[in-house]
């Protein structure tokens, strides 16, 4: 579905918040787009070139170790950002949706994928994080994407669409 919503990318400027092991920006920088992966940690982009380069889409991808707050320092906008769950860890998050809308161009659009505080099995295995041999992985500053957060997003972009899956845990 996250890559339905995100649609035809040949010849978009994409930036991608949070690139992780580069599995998203070199999928789009596949399908014809100039990605620009960003990630506060140097593992992640090196991993990210390593795949471009793996891939030979490595003149198609720019990894850049950076701060999602920072984005508005990169001299370029983009036609899509995305990010694959990254902004609940972004904060102050209302400040963040003024950076991120001063990089998209006037057409341009942006599209994550993010859990959601609504989730009860999230909310579940949360109050249980580090006991009972459930590790904690996020740190303190780590919470669910919550609804106050979509409303900030919902001030500056002229259409929010959400997309709830169906998320299924037991299946017979």
């Amino acid at each position: 579905k996250f890559y339905s919503l995100i649609g035809n990318v040949n010849g978009k400027n994409i930036l991608d918040i949070g690139c992780g092991n580069g599995d998203t920006s070199v999928k789009l920088a596949l399908l014809g787009a100039k990605v620009t992966a960003i990630d506060t940690s140097n593992t992640a982009i090196q991993n990210t070139y390593e795949l471009a380069k793996y891939n030979d889409v490595i003149s198609s991808v720019e990894a850049i170790q950076m701060n999602a707050m920072e984005i508005n320092t990169i001299p370029k906008s983009f036609d899509l950002v995305t990010g694959s769950f990254i902004l609940h860890h972004i904060e102050p998050f209302n400040k963040f949706v003024e950076v991120l809308t001063s990089i998209i161009c006037e057409d341009g659009r942006a599209v994550f994928l993010e859990n959601n505080a609504r989730n009860k099995i999230l909310i579940f295995f949360r109050q249980f994080t580090g006991k009972f041999g459930i590790p904690k992985l996020g740190d303190d500053e780590e919470f669910p994407f919550q609804p106050v957060e979509i409303d900030m997003l919902k001030i500056k972009f002229k259409k929010i669409i959400l997309y709830y899956p169906c998320f299924r845990f037991f299946v017979m």
